[in-house]
């Protein structure tokens, strides 16, 4: 598949204080030099929000679906449909690459699944990392180290990823 467009999705539910440091993430990911060329939407799906979120990704430059469904899954497909639209290129030649406000992707992370899109992928799941625990979550953040590595294999083996993220998804928008 030779990407010429990728639609960026990010799912939103009152989510202005975590939303500029996604946002200025998925800005340095899109500007990767192996994305020249490529056109890239990056879309809001402000769902529920009573916030200003919807009004803060606008500003920076997203474009915004608002939409009532308190339902991440509902959030993405409305982004997707949404950036679809936008970019009006072939599916066959589209990428959509999902992740979340609370989410700081790396720099080469649109250009790794452009990468895999062009090497006949047709869905790339990745894994998350959590940076920054509140303090209050000290229990919390232990339980979910020990639930995320429960199927870790011992030192050197490989490792059958089993969770899937919404926060690091992407997939082709149509047959390869």
């Amino acid at each position: 598949m030779k990407v010429t467009a990728i639609g960026v999705v990010v799912p939103a539910h009152n989510e202005q204080v975590l939303l500029p440091r996604a946002l200025n993430a998925l800005e340095v990911a899109r500007r990767h030099p192996a994305l020249a060329g490529v056109r890239i939407v990056t879309v809001v799906a402000a769902d529920s929000c009573r916030d200003d979120t919807a009004a803060l990704a606008r500003r920076a430059g997203a474009e915004v679906v608002e939409l009532s469904g308190r339902n991440p899954g509902a959030a993405r497909a409305a982004g997707v449909a949404h950036a679809l639209a936008v970019l009006r290129t072939s599916a066959a030649e589209t990428w959509i690459a999902t992740t979340d406000a609370d989410s700081a992707v790396p720099p080469d992370w649109l250009a790794r699944q452009a990468e895999y899109a062009g090497a006949g992928w047709e869905a790339v799941v990745g894994t998350v990392r959590v940076e920054n625990w509140p303090p209050h979550a000290a229990g919390v953040a232990a339980r979910f180290e020990e639930l995320y590595e429960v199927s870790r294999p011992a030192a050197g083996l490989h490792w059958e990823h089993p969770h899937v993220h919404g926060a690091n998804l992407g997939v082709a928008a149509g047959p390869i």
